[in-house]
């Protein structure tokens, strides 16, 4: 597991990402200020400049809060709500480790999200 910091609405979160190509290559794009994008009431997506590689893509049945993924090759994904998915395409990037503010951190709109890796 990598350590990432990600920082929204004033408030700073603990992340682990995967240890993988798609993984690797997000963490060469950090230090990452984004505009993230709201999405369904349960997601904020951005478009990244770079495909993430991947070797496969998933469906989880289930996608939980603090889930952050890569879709669609070069979209970055950060859940913010549990819920039940019938959606395909995903690359499991890594994980909030405690993300029971992070709904109220990223709020209903488009926020700014700074991604950094620890040191």
């Amino acid at each position: 597991m990598i350590p990432v910091q990600i920082e929204a609405g004033g408030r700073t979160f603990t992340a682990a990402l995967y240890n993988n190509e798609a993984s690797q290559a997000l963490i060469a794009q950090f230090p990452l200020t984004i505009r993230m994008k709201e999405h369904h009431g349960t997601e904020k997506y951005y478009d990244l400049a770079h495909d993430l590689p991947a070797q496969a893509t998933e469906s989880p049945a289930t996608i939980r809060t603090g889930d952050i993924m890569g879709w669609s090759r070069n979209t970055l994904v950060l859940f913010y709500q549990t819920f039940s998915n019938s959606y395909g395409g995903y690359v499991p990037l890594g994980r909030v480790e405690n993300p029971s503010d992070l709904a109220d951190a990223l709020g209903t709109g488009n926020v700014q999200v700074i991604w950094s890796q620890v040191e």
